[in-house]
């Protein structure tokens, strides 16, 4: 429920309570808001529960705090159909006298009456106050519960004092029980349902401690904030609460989320609200004015932590080659062919069914491609082949494990290019991606039906599948539409991500986004949280993987809302309708106004290719109290609070003509370090702005990448990774740190001598330790760099896996060596003797040849020499001569290699 829909006198109680914490937590000003383009985003705002606000409102004024309390309290319960509402029971008399008239008036005229079209079916109650959400700028959404709270909290000290009368009894069995229990969803109970009661204040600290300890820092503050600027004060101090530890408590959290400026500023301001007091932490006695100056909040803390994590083994910055390791070619290498299409680009479907038809266009089957990704688990590599994942060893490629059935390796492909496909760049970015919780590998499988369909079932269906990990098989499927378990027909958006024991997934439900939690042990249903619906064009928005930080679930729906929902709970923190254009350099343009795009009333509807108005899909980034956000529905690339989704500062994607310093767009994010944001502009340039001041450093143009989209590149700890331009097998490099205008290192990818021809087309990088994985759109390329192998050789636990790494690094001698160091132990056994000799002679048949092409020998002979006395098996003492003898003749030796020849011929050798 919007307050714009709310009486002036309504807003004014609101303001009172939420005015001093929107003044806190929005540093940018953003007058001359304009209306967003596109698809109309329709939040769950109830005119039903307006009506009942409104009543609120007039028991206010009238200062009859009984009745307010009465309304306002059944709101929270969700007991609103017990009231009897004269302005709804006016309203409904009124329609059903209207159709009356209209009955009668038909039926006088002799026309046959209008077919009724089929009722739409919502998933949701929109009434329900669980679901209903409020805003005061049309921008930031909050639960109606919250509205609530706030006008609870504004009553004066009698009406407050009247709300506990009634329900400070119960507020106090409720807390009793959720602190035995030590219950972190009972004691949230207590303060939702009771909020100004005495026992709701002391529940709140209660929750605050239990977040601290459990690591859930975001919602701690969350929870803080609501304490100190929400809950009464005078109320604060009857339950025996401080504000001073209230605050210190805040500003730790602050400071263990890393965001050490606002730890000590909050700090600060404490220091001078209380400069004489003092504040017991972890046993020692601080003063709240030298706080601040402590250990507690001492940035070089923080500085230790990022120490202390691992360095990447691979560093492009200091390497002159790449080695190439091993490819793997997809079963279908062209997963994006396009068929020639008999039709022309606009196709009709039927759709009789009572089911919502949101949108009718489906991104193009080739834009943006790859859509390929790579994911590490705990020494394993993780990719789908079409739609079955294999796992694989990265070192090697020795293929580990294929989980599945063969048949979803193959792929049916539609007869036409106007038809919706299942593999589509923009959806596999997000929907082909292996997760695991250690115990399990869970995948989304995609449509894979007949060639030919007439509907969106290649977009809308799919299925969530979990292996075990030991094994590969499977433990469990969520069907997308399994009316026999009455699970409701939903799309999965994105690779679930996993927190603790749960799977968090983005879904659509009949037109409806939201995040849908499963139990990751057997994929039961743990909570539902529905965002929005409308705000797109398109059957199914790109939604890109949840993102779980301090305990909140962050949830990117690219159909216009940015959602914020505690990952435990499923209860709705906050919710953003975020700007799609700038509000002072953006140009909107006229947008729809209806619920859908369905103009054939829900019976026929016409499919098209779409193209995205704002950024290449990509992922949603959170970085401590940051949250970087570039739609690809908006041309304003965003970066908010995480606490309540305030704008911290914004970039306008303009195209290159509006722009007086860009030379294009800005097309995708390509990542951050903590610090620097990295953003593409165009396909020749690469951008870095700072991450908590949205100040633009620089703007370099990339060598090489003339042309059109070349996949997605990179970042890392120490340095940034973009794609040569297609075809060229060429990444570039620059230091992750380079707040000054970098130097581009450009790296040749090696070509592999077996198998067919390099991948064309644009690519995808991942770098991940000793790895840098290169996806292509018929396959996968792994290399690595000689000084990351060596370094992974240095700490393998057997000899075999020793000299196997120092092979892939380059380093024939050094293999040999750690062979020839086995060879010579008295207590090796007779097979394994055999299997290192054979890898030893294989090694020195090789070294042996290189330096004899170089004219080297001596080098040559000696290396062979030096393998001869380990060998004492006949059929390796042959191949020990017939090496010898291809030495001889790379060295154009004819009288060597003739000795060598006719030793071996007479007997020389036993066979």
């Amino acid at each position: 429920m919007s307050l714009r829909k709310l009486p002036l006198s309504l807003v004014v109680l609101l303001g009172a309570s939420s005015i001093a914490a929107q003044k806190e937590r929005a540093p940018v000003d953003l007058p001359g808001t304009i209306p967003d383009p596109g698809a109309k985003v329709e939040m769950f705002e109830s005119t039903s529960l307006d009506r009942f606000l409104r009543r609120a409102r007039r028991f206010l004024e009238r200062r009859d705090y009984a009745g307010a309390i009465e309304v306002l309290q059944s709101v929270v319960e969700g007991r609103t159909g017990e009231f009897a509402d004269p302005e709804e029971e006016a309203r409904k008399k009124k329609e059903e006298e209207e159709k009356a008239k209209a009955a009668a008036k038909a039926k006088r005229s002799g026309r046959p009456k209008k077919p009724e079209l089929p009722k739409e079916e919502l998933p949701i109650d929109e009434e329900n106050p669980k679901y209903s959400v409020f805003s005061s700028d049309e921008r930031i959404y909050r639960p109606v519960a919250r509205l609530c709270h706030e006008l609870l909290a504004s009553m004066p000290p009698e009406g407050i004092g009247l709300y506990r009368v009634r329900y400070e009894n119960q507020a106090e069995v409720a807390l009793a029980e959720a602190t035995a229990k030590g219950d972190l969803a009972a004691l949230e109970a207590v303060y939702s349902n009771y909020f100004t009661t005495l026992s709701a204040a002391r529940a709140m600290a209660a929750a605050v401690d239990l977040l601290m300890d459990s690591g859930r820092f975001r919602a701690a503050l969350q929870t803080l904030d609501n304490l100190l600027e929400v809950y009464p004060e005078p109320a604060r101090r009857e339950a025996g609460l401080r504000d001073l530890e209230l605050r210190v408590k805040a500003a730790i959290c602050y400071q263990q989320l890393g965001e050490s400026d606002l730890a000590k500023e909050h700090i600060t301001q404490t220091g001078k609200l209380f400069p004489e007091a003092s504040v017991r932490l972890m046993g020692e006695l601080y003063t709240v004015k030298d706080l601040g100056a402590s250990e507690l909040f001492d940035d070089r803390a923080v500085a230790k932590v990022e120490r202390r994590a691992p360095a990447l083994a691979l560093d492009l910055l200091r390497t002159d080659q790449l080695r190439a390791l091993w490819e793997f070619r997809f079963t279908e290498m062209n997963p994006y062919k396009s068929q020639k299409s008999r039709q022309s680009g606009t196709r009709y479907y039927s759709s009789r069914v009572r089911k919502r038809v949101h949108g009718t266009q489906f991104p193009s089957h080739r834009e943006q491609m790859p859509g390929t990704t790579v994911s590490f688990h705990e020494g394993a590599v993780t990719f789908l082949d079409h739609f079955r994942p294999v796992i694989h060893d990265p070192m090697s490629g020795r293929q580990l494990m294929a989980l599945g059935e063969g048949e979803l390796a193959r792929m049916r492909q539609p007869s036409s290019d106007t038809v919706p496909r299942a593999r589509i760049p923009a959806y596999d970015w997000f929907d082909t991606r292996v997760a695991s919780d250690g115990a399990r590998y869970f995948v989304i499988e995609g449509y894979n039906g007949s060639t030919s369909t007439s509907s969106f079932n290649a977009l809308h269906q799919n299925t969530l599948v979990a292996y075990e990990e030991r094994t590969g098989k499977q433990v469990w499927r969520w069907l997308s539409t399994d009316t026999a378990n009455k699970k409701r027909s939903i799309t999965f958006l994105a690779t679930p991500t996993v927190h603790r024991n749960n799977l968090l997934l983005p879904f659509l439900d009949a037109g409806i986004y939201g995040i849908l939690c499963l139990r990751a042990a057997d994929g039961v249903e743990v909570y539902r949280t529905y965002l929005h619906s409308g705000g797109t064009d398109f059957a199914r928005a790109p939604s890109p993987q949840v993102v779980v930080s301090s305990g909140v679930a962050y949830c990117l729906t690219n159909a216009g809302v940015l959602g914020a929902v505690d990952a435990n709970t499923g209860q709705l923190s906050w919710s953003r309708r975020y700007e799609r254009v700038h509000p002072q350099r953006g140009k909107a343009t006229r947008r729809s106004t209806r619920r859908n795009s369905n103009m054939w009333g829900g019976y026929a509807f016409v499919a098209t290719v779409g193209r995205f108005r704002g950024f290449a899909p990509g992922d949603l980034y959170v970085a401590g109290d940051h949250i970087i956000l570039a739609p690809a529905d908006g041309t304003v690339l965003l970066c908010l609070n995480s606490a309540n989704g305030a704008v911290l500062w914004m970039h306008d994607a303009a195209q290159s003509s509006m722009h007086s310093v860009l030379p294009d767009k800005l097309t995708h994010v390509v990542g951050h370090n903590g610090s620097l944001l990295f953003v593409m502009v165009g396909n020749n340039h690469l951008m870095c702005i700072g991450l908590r001041n949205g100040v633009r450093y620089w703007l370099a143009a990339v060598p090489g990448t003339e042309g059109d989209w070349r996949g997605r590149g990179c970042v890392t700890r120490g340095y940034v990774l973009i794609p040569g331009r297609p075809g060229a097998r060429q990444v570039h490099a620059i230091a992750a740190e380079a707040k000054g205008p970098p130097t581009f290192r450009t790296l040749a990818l090696p070509e592999f001598s077996i198998g067919k021809g390099p991948l064309p087309g644009p690519a995808n990088l991942f770098a991940h330790d000793a790895y840098l994985a290169v996806a292509y759109e018929g396959g996968i390329e792994f290399y690595s760099t000689a000084d990351a192998l060596s370094r992974i050789a240095a700490g393998a636990g057997n000899p075999t896996e020793r000299a196997r790494v120092l092979l892939h690094a380059g380093k024939l001698q050094d293999a040999l060596q750690v062979l020839g160091a086995e060879l010579e132990r008295k207590d090796l056994d007779a097979a394994a003797r055999s299997r290192f000799a054979t890898r030893a002679l294989s090694i020195a048949g090789e070294l042996a040849t290189r330096k004899a092409k170089a004219g080297n020998r001596e080098a040559a002979l000696a290396v062979l020499d030096q393998v001869a006395p380990k060998i004492d098996e006949p059929r390796l003492e042959l191949r020990l001569h017939l090496l010898r003898l291809q030495v001889f003749r790379a060295l154009n030796d004819p009288i060597g290699a003739e000795r060598e020849q006719e030793f071996i011929e007479t007997g020389g050798v036993k066979k």
